[in-house]
């Protein structure tokens, strides 16, 4: 039996969300968060082998749980509600790994797309998450004031620092500003959490737009 999780705030889009899901495959086993720190509660007692996410959530965010998949869940796919359109993001994602919708959402639409995922067999060795880069617009898209750490074998960890959904400073070793930031963005394997806030010390360093920054670093992929 599929385990299936089901985290957003929006109590009447959950259950609404929960009946589609019934009535597509009743075999399924569902579970329910209104919140980040519930589902990645729910997720450590119980593997799951479906996500479904909001955004904005209280407490913890469907940022903070989507960082925390990409660390200890990669291979459970994960399918993200918004509030804002994101079309670069959809056309890079593999679909049966991770996908988006925006809201108003067709629940009907998504039972189908989760029962197609559930059905489809994969590598075991094939890896879902989201890369770094797209994590970070991801961010930026919420508006998100936060501090995203960043590690990679070999490098010193470095900071991100976001402020309103603009990227502000970047801190690693003896680098910082947009250096620091084009070179964590650019690392072929990182890991990445994320925190609310970022300490008062911090100040902007970087003045280029983070769609630019994104764009010297999708650059640096196309052209190793």
């Amino acid at each position: 039996m599929a385990h299936i999780l089901i985290a957003d705030d929006d109590n009447i889009l959950r259950k609404r969300i929960v009946k589609s899901l019934i009535n597509k495959n009743s075999e399924l086993s569902l579970h329910e968060a209104e919140n980040g720190m519930t589902a990645i509660n729910i997720i450590e007692a119980q593997p799951m082998d479906l996500v479904i996410t909001d955004i904005q959530m209280p407490k913890v965010s469907g940022l903070m749980l989507i960082s925390f998949l990409n660390a200890f869940a990669p291979n459970a796919p994960c399918f993200v509600i918004t509030s804002y359109g994101t079309a670069r993001l959809k056309a890079k994602m593999p679909d049966d790994l991770f996908r988006f919708y925006d809201k108003p959402i067709d629940t009907d639409e998504l039972a189908i797309a989760v029962d197609a995922a559930l059905s489809r067999q994969r590598d075991p060795n094939t890896c879902g998450g989201i890369q770094l880069p797209d994590f970070v617009n991801l961010a930026s898209k919420d508006r998100a004031t936060a501090t995203i750490t960043v590690t990679q074998q070999g490098h010193p960890s470095c900071k991100l620092f976001l402020v309103d959904g603009e990227l502000i400073n970047a801190i690693t070793g003896d680098v910082s500003g947009e250096p620091a930031a084009v070179m964590s963005l650019s690392w072929p394997s990182p890991k990445y959490t994320i925190e609310l806030g970022i300490p008062d010390s911090i100040e902007r360093t970087i003045t280029t737009p983070l769609a630019q920054i994104l764009y010297i670093v999708s650059e640096c992929f196309d052209n190793p």
